[in-house]
């Protein structure tokens, strides 16, 4: 049973990261096609030939679907989400092997594009700068909320899964005989080359599965900071593009302004969303390539899963 269970949770929480790229990326593609429907569904046939022009130009851009993906290959959505999963029989590598490769991609991109992440938190702080008045801040306070729910989800369910597998796997006791003695050993949860160190006995043994364990915290804890950051990033840009509807429905309750006035707002309107664009586009070159290895690698780590467990049960008949 304890097998079983310690099967389970990191089953759970590679689902849950597959699914966290996928949400993501699923939410910045909808929020970008809904800017055009927004400006479609203003009566911008009424407006100025300027005015309606800039619209014009607006959904003409919307049109060009933004997309986040995995390696240049997947597009992230929930769509994606049900095809990986039903993927899974087709990968067969080593778990542990993968994990870690897992853990070190999103390891090497947060120290490699450590300028590329502070560039966006600094275009983060001028988008809070930029909005100054109450409603339009609320909207993106209640995304920044959001964004920090899901990020301390993503700790819950992605630290907390691979430390409860790690102690299921330590937890497991074997016993072995050499000689005329018998030793009752720990299991590791990733098998260590024993002409370098053979943990079978003690003080090896309960050595091997406390660092263990210790390296599980900190690969798990790299993968929750390149998840975490990608979710805050892709939030804060949804909340940008509602601030932009906002921005959209007040430029045609205005129409009676002047129409200097009004090319002035239209102007603001196309400059922000180039911006927020920008962001989504500098966002994606950051996180594509940990995306594809996370997708790849969950799905694997998923397949091996449901065979282990499918094994224990077998063998339990």
């Amino acid at each position: 049973m304890i097998k079983l269970i310690s099967y389970l949770f990191p089953y759970v929480s590679m689902g849950f990261n597959i699914f966290i790229f996928c949400y993501i990326g699923e939410i910045v593609t909808e929020q970008c096609k809904l800017v055009g429907e927004v400006a479609y569904m203003t009566d911008w046939y009424y407006l100025h030939h300027t005015t309606a022009r800039g619209l014009i130009l607006i959904i003409v851009r919307s049109n060009n679907v933004v997309k986040i993906t995995a390696g240049k290959l997947f597009h992230l959505s929930i769509a994606t989400f049900g095809d990986a999963k039903n993927s899974q029989q087709k990968l067969n590598p080593m778990l542990p092997l993968i994990n870690r490769f897992m853990s070190s991609m999103h390891y090497w991109v947060l120290l490699k594009r450590t300028d590329d992440i502070q560039k966006l938190i600094r275009h983060m702080e001028t988008d809070w700068n930029l909005v100054q008045r109450i409603g339009e801040r609320k909207v993106m306070l209640q995304h920044a909320k959001f964004g920090r729910f899901v990020t301390i989800i993503c700790g819950i369910m992605m630290q907390g899964s691979c430390l409860l597998f790690g102690l299921g796997q330590s937890m497991r006791t074997a016993t072995i005989t050499i000689g005329n003695e018998t030793f009752t050993t720990r299991s590791m949860t990733c098998p260590i080359y024993s002409k370098i160190i053979d943990t079978r006995f003690t003080p090896q043994n309960e050595i091997a599965v406390i660092l263990q364990q210790l390296v599980i915290l900190v690969i798990s804890t790299c993968t929750v900071g390149g998840c975490s950051l990608a979710a805050v990033f892709a939030i804060h840009a949804c909340g940008q593009l509602n601030v932009l509807y906002l921005w959209l429905h007040e430029l045609i309750e205005n129409q009676t302004e002047k129409n200097d006035k009004s090319e002035q707002k239209l102007a603001a309107i196309v400059e922000h969303h180039l911006r927020i664009l920008s962001f989504i586009s500098q966002l994606e070159s950051i996180m594509h390539k940990p995306a594809f290895v996370e997708l790849t690698g969950c799905t694997t780590i998923m397949c091996l899963l449901g065979y282990y467990t499918a094994t224990v049960r077998y063998r339990r008949n």
